[in-house]
């Protein structure tokens, strides 16, 4: 049986145009997909580095009223801010016997990010409240302390994103 002859015709010019339709969308998708991923990488990465930032500076807070072998924790404490070298500061302040002893808290944040120490509040055992950080509204009786101050830290990206973090620090024993 003989074969038909073969069309030595080439692909029209519709099949040409459809062909290169369907490169052309399936091309812009992997693009925009690819655009979104280095996006949101970016993004995340902000948002990870500000974590890191806001708990490094929780810490380092830790670390001077509690942890050390001298620690700062006093009751009826109040915060300040200063600027310590063009960068504004928080000082963690105490009275004791009529006199007021100002510490700063220092911390280091990377460039283009920025800590700020929002309030100090203490527990009060007797209304079972957290107080302002204003230091005349101490109570003054012994047992109106339980040992339990609030921090309130927010951290500032480049981007201007904010994450605010609360922790508690105790008496020292």
């Amino acid at each position: 049986m003989p074969r038909a002859p073969r069309s030595d015709d080439g692909d029209t010019l519709i099949e040409v145009m459809i062909a290169l339709l369907v490169i052309s969308v399936t091309t812009a998708a992997l693009m925009t997909g690819l655009a979104t991923s280095i996006g949101a990488s970016a993004t995340h990465r902000n948002l990870a580095t500000l974590d890191t930032v806001v708990r490094s500076y929780a810490e380092t807070i830790k670390a001077d009223v509690q942890l050390q072998a001298a620690p700062l924790y006093q009751d009826c404490a109040w915060i300040t801010t200063t600027n310590v070298g063009g960068i504004p500061t928080a000082q963690y302040n105490t009275k004791s016997g009529g006199v007021v002893t100002t510490t700063p808290l220092t911390f280091t944040p990377p460039a283009g990010y920025s800590v700020q120490l929002d309030f100090l509040h203490y527990w009060n055992s007797t209304t079972y409240s957290f107080n302002g950080d204003s230091s005349t509204t101490c109570m003054s009786a012994a047992g109106d302390q339980s040992g339990i101050q609030l921090f309130q830290i927010t951290a500032t990206s480049p981007t201007r994103s904010h994450e605010s973090l609360q922790f508690v620090v105790r008496v020292p024993t």
